[in-house]
């Protein structure tokens, strides 16, 4: 692993963001939809504190950064990330959770992550939402 790998990977087991979005893609599975929506739900799970945090994303370009920058490191940890800009939502991001036995290592360790009283996530985009 090289030093800029092993920094990355720091600076997400380190990002509070980061965590919730962890969270709530190993609770559904998957989830695909505008960057608008993520941070919708991101912002519903934090607490204040982790709202505050200057690494936590403000708007949905900031989200988009974001994912585009730790796309291979949440790999790596059982969460492929993609971006598209054709289907139902226009622009979409499209996060799940790598599974199969190549990957049956990084997601057994991964799903662990989750705590059991963590709240149920439901299958329902934000209710403040906008189709593009």
């Amino acid at each position: 692993m090289t030093r800029s790998e092993r920094r990355l990977l720091a600076e997400l087991e380190c990002n509070a963001a980061m965590w919730i979005l962890r969270e709530f893609i190993c609770a559904r599975g998957s989830y695909e939809g505008p960057a608008t929506w993520i941070l919708q739900h991101l912002d519903e799970r934090a607490t204040p504190a982790q709202k505050n945090e200057k690494a936590f994303p403000k708007t949905p370009q900031q989200l988009g950064r974001m994912l585009s920058k730790f796309a291979g490191t949440l790999k790596h940890k059982g969460i492929e990330v993609s971006f598209s800009r054709h289907g139902f939502y226009g622009r979409a991001w499209r996060l799940s959770v790598v599974t199969g036995k190549e990957n049956r290592a990084r997601t057994r360790g991964f799903e662990t992550v989750i705590s059991p009283n963590f709240p149920n996530f439901e299958a329902t985009e934000p209710e403040n939402h906008e189709v593009l």
